[in-house]
């Protein structure tokens, strides 16, 4: 109502369009808010570098929502041009369209990149879950291990960390270290009892004791951690018989 029949050298215009992206991105109406920030971009007036950068890390937030990546990935290298210092969100972004796009190796040096350039963001636990995957996809699981373990030592108190310490656990047992595997399944117990991890890590740990023959261990060392998913004897008494038929 305010921007009709407004003279568009009116002061406020570009702030009036900036604010109805927002609002139409928040609807999930990605089109018509790409329409209103292409608007405010090109409207007259004094709106900050910092501003017109915001603008397009949601322009490219809209062509991702829409799967078109490549452009995407143009409006956050625009956005990182425009206010390089609150540059982490565009430079995450970029480097997330690059694995969408299956080229892993460019994800990994963009997140590289924005974890060197900005290692207080607190998009750093995000960017080394990210690149641990890629390094995984890639099949260096050595290099994957080992940013799973600078994740969960330097961010253990983040969701990030609780995937870290989880996903960490998956990789030592491809890797066939079953014993540092079951280390980092009941780190994820221990610290994080009643978190979704801690009730994948139980499953995880479960299958583990019974491939081993050692289900009361498990059933004991579940029970004495207040708060972690609990066991009962049925269930024991289930996976017993499943492991004896497997052997």
């Amino acid at each position: 109502a305010y921007l009709n029949g407004l003279s568009k050298s009116a002061p406020n215009r570009p702030l009036a369009l900036y604010d109805l992206g927002y609002a139409r991105f928040g609807a999930k109406k990605f089109d018509d808010a790409l329409t209103d920030f292409t608007r405010y971009l090109n409207s007259p007036g004094n709106t900050s570098e910092v501003m017109m950068a915001d603008a397009r890390n949601r322009m490219g937030d809209c062509h991702y929502y829409a799967s078109d990546f490549t452009k995407a990935a143009a409006e956050y290298d625009e956005a990182y041009r425009l206010a390089p210092s609150t540059g982490d969100y565009a430079l995450y972004q970029k480097a997330l369209m690059k694995g969408l796009a299956r080229d892993h190796k460019a994800k990994i040096a963009g997140m590289k990149q924005m974890t060197d350039r900005f290692p207080s963001s607190g998009l750093v636990p995000s960017a080394l879950l990210e690149m641990a995957e890629s390094y995984g996809e890639l099949g260096d699981k050595k290099a994957a291990l080992a940013t799973y373990q600078r994740l969960v030592k330097n961010h253990p108190s983040t969701a990030q960390g609780r995937q870290g310490y989880l996903l960490l656990a998956i990789t030592y047992m491809d890797d066939g270290d079953r014993d540092k595997a079951i280390d980092s399944y009941k780190t994820v117990l221990k610290n994080y009892p009643s978190s979704e991890e801690a009730r994948v890590a139980a499953d995880d740990l479960k299958r583990i004791y019974s491939d081993m023959g050692r289900l009361d261990d498990f059933a004991r060392y579940i029970n004495s951690i207040p708060g972690a998913p609990r066991m009962d004897a049925a269930e024991v008494e289930r996976l017993t018989f499943q492991s004896a038929e497997k052997d």
